[in-house]
């Protein structure tokens, strides 16, 4: 992350938090804290890289799994306030992850 981008999540109140496996998918939330200090469970915002995509099926005896689709095109995904977008480069998602965090300050 550059040093910007951190004092921007800093001014915002915000702390990060990565979650996930670098060969497959990986998380960055930026989430606030509560009145009691804790974090709160849903991130204000994301980044995520998802190489592989996956539709979630019924199985015939009524449980639910998991269902590998293939690659992304699209495996950079940004999720703000104003809704979620994917896109195929990190360049541009992160360009706007970061506008869309200096649209909140």
């Amino acid at each position: 992350m550059r040093a910007g981008c951190a004092d921007l999540i800093t001014r915002l109140g915000l702390e990060a938090v990565l979650e996930g496996d670098p060969a497959e998918a990986q998380w960055l939330g930026l989430h606030r804290r509560g009145k009691s200090g804790r974090l709160l469970k849903e991130p204000v915002a994301a980044l995520a890289y998802e190489r592989v995509a996956f539709e979630l099926v019924e199985l015939p005896d009524g449980t639910w799994a998991e269902e590998e689709r293939g690659l992304r095109e699209r495996p950079w995904i940004v999720r703000l306030k104003s809704g979620t977008t994917t896109y195929r480069s990190l360049e541009r998602a992160a360009g706007v992850f970061r506008a869309g965090l200096e649209a909140m300050g």
